[in-house]
């Protein structure tokens, strides 16, 4: 139930901001990778 709902919300957030701007669409993954990638880049620092 939990990962349905979880697939759910995210094809509908992309699929409205698709529909809504497809500008904000490309500029939200690129937000979410660069911060996924910062900590698991910077191993060494930790």
């Amino acid at each position: 139930m939990i990962a349905d709902d979880k697939t759910m919300g995210c094809i509908n957030t992309p699929i409205e901001t698709a529909k809504k701007d497809p500008n904000e669409l490309e500029a939200q993954p690129p937000r979410v990778f660069r911060k996924r990638s910062q900590p698991r880049a910077e191993p060494g620092k930790r």
